[in-house]
């Protein structure tokens, strides 16, 4: 944005902080270099709520140049030391979805990990496999089974209780009840 189209802007306010304004009284959300630089936390009586910062106003400009451009050191020192300071304001969006939109960009730049794992699981909303099915006991009753068939299933497994008789050739006939 250039400062011609920002000086058309009415909701941008220019503020000079003097030499004996020692503590400016705001706090930013994010420093520089970002995409833009929010004000998170005005201090009652500071100097910046008695210049009319408000919590969500972006800062813009510091002496002239781009605050979002410059090094966190460069952003860091300017603030703390340069008097005068002239700080460019832009009015806070009054947007009813500006805190919820603000509240996302905090926990992304807090790394609130359990938002984002919270986040990633809506997101994914993948069902847990499925356990496989445990295999049947040896000595399960099986429906038409034989007894010969199951002592040698026994006797192949190892089974201690398992007689180790030889399966017969020809499975014995059950008499018909």
């Amino acid at each position: 944005r250039s400062k011609k189209a920002m000086a058309a802007d009415t909701k941008h306010k220019i503020m000079t902080a003097d030499a004996k304004d020692d503590k400016l009284g705001f706090k930013v959300l994010t420093t520089p270099p970002c995409d833009r630089v929010l004000v998170k936390n005005v201090d009652a009586g500071g100097w910046a709520a008695r210049s009319g910062v408000q919590v969500s106003s972006e800062l813009l400009f510091i002496n002239g140049k781009e605050a979002k451009g410059l090094t966190t050191q460069a952003f860091t020192q300017a603030l703390k030391s340069t008097r005068p300071l002239k700080l460019t304001f832009a009015d806070p969006c009054p947007d009813p979805d500006a805190e919820k939109a603000a509240t996302a960009i905090q926990a992304r730049f807090r790394g609130n990990k359990a938002r984002q794992e919270t986040a990633a699981r809506h997101e994914s909303r993948q069902q847990p496999p499925t356990p496989p099915v445990p295999p049947m006991p040896v000595g399960a009753l099986v429906v038409g089974a034989t007894a010969a068939a199951t002592t040698a299933a026994k006797a192949s497994s190892g089974d201690s209780g398992a007689r180790n008789e030889a399966m017969p050739e020809k499975p014995e006939k059950l008499p018909k009840v």
